[in-house]
């Protein structure tokens, strides 16, 4: 196989995973690592130039990297990895990817049929996976402060798409409506200049006790999967997902999983199914904070909220149908067997 690999490959962001299972299903492809060799253009070692006359170059990294990366080899097919958040992305973007790229790979269906309405150039769909060391031990890892009903929201951004805010008031109505217990923990993980907005929401909330703000992790999979394994359910209620790897990786490592079934986590949502996934309803599409004139799914706050009930009074059935159902998520959600189909594309 001819290929060569664009992409992250330092600490474990989401761009960086994406990276790393894409070396891990593809072990004969040459990994050019963006943060380090796009900033050597002028070292001209043999790990500088292994791979630039590859026939595949495959971009996993940020958009704005991309033509510095099409110019540090010489491909005749060059797929650059795309995952839209709304029903649109920037022209900007757009007019990069269409003068760089002879091809779009996207991370789900949904993702595809977004920018089928955007770009002529070929579309392939190649889903995200969860690495092998998801089936691996875990490192038994202690939340900062123990309690008898732990739910976990991660988000890297502070626009509406995660539904981080509409989480937030549906926990406040089940604390204040006594639904769940009075020492339940909402952990929010996010990036760091994210943290005080979000402890500024809870005490505007009035839910500040019963509300963490963490910055961002950076941990590998056997960390990443004892995190996950310290709380009772995953939430992540979004609008606007490329594909969603939080919950699938929660549901590798045997917990169950709150969260919306549209955009990119329809991917999965209908192929693992509920229990162990807690189903939260979604509208229309409506204006979202991503790009102008944008739209995703509206997620309120209602929704959310009959959620979280639903998966407290349930905590067991799903608990243990989520334990029972991890080994085969572990396998059937491989990068290997997620990346199977694309490897047949690029070996012809």
């Amino acid at each position: 196989m001819s290929v060569r690999l664009y992409g992250e490959t330092k600490g474990w962001g989401s761009q960086a995973v994406v990276m790393k299972g894409f070396m891990e299903a593809m072990p004969e492809a040459i990994a050019f690592d963006l943060d380090n060799d796009l900033d050597n253009d002028l070292d001209e070692t043999e790990a500088r130039v292994l791979g630039a006359d590859a026939k595949h170059g495959v971009f996993l990294g940020q958009l704005t990297q991309l033509v510095r990366a099409r110019m540090a080899g010489n491909h005749e097919r060059f797929w650059a990895m795309v995952a839209p958040n709304s029903d649109t992305i920037g022209r900007t973007l757009l007019d990069l990817i269409e003068a760089h790229a002879t091809d779009v790979l996207v991370p789900s269906m949904w993702a595809k049929a977004v920018m089928s309405d955007l770009t002529r150039l070929p579309i392939t769909v190649v889903p995200h996976g969860v690495s092998r060391n998801w089936a691996g031990r875990h490192a038994m890892l202690k939340p900062p402060r123990p309690s008898s009903f732990q739910v976990l929201h991660m988000t890297s951004t502070t626009t509406d798409r995660k539904g981080t805010k509409a989480l937030m008031q549906a926990w406040r109505a089940a604390m204040s409506n006594g639904k769940l217990p009075g020492d339940s923990v909402l952990r929010i993980v996010c990036v760091p200049e994210m943290r005080i907005t979000i402890i500024e929401l809870a005490e505007e909330y009035g839910i500040a006790g019963s509300v963490e703000a963490m910055s961002r992790l950076n941990m590998p999979p056997a960390y990443a999967k004892g995190f996950y394994k310290a709380h009772d359910y995953i939430c992540q209620p979004s609008r606007g997902e490329g594909f969603g790897m939080v919950p699938l990786e929660a549901l590798a490592s045997g917990v169950p999983v709150i969260a919306t079934g549209c955009t990119g986590h329809s991917e999965w949502a209908g192929a693992i199914g509920t229990p162990p996934l807690v189903l939260v309803n979604w509208g229309e599409r409506e204006p979202i904070d991503d790009f102008p004139g944008s739209k995703a799914p509206i997620v309120h706050t209602e929704d959310v909220y009959k959620a979280l009930v639903r998966a407290y009074e349930e905590r067991h059935e799903f608990k243990e149908v989520a334990e029972s159902m991890a080994a085969r998520i572990q396998t059937e959600w491989s990068w290997t067997a997620k990346l199977a189909y694309f490897k047949k594309v690029l070996e012809k």
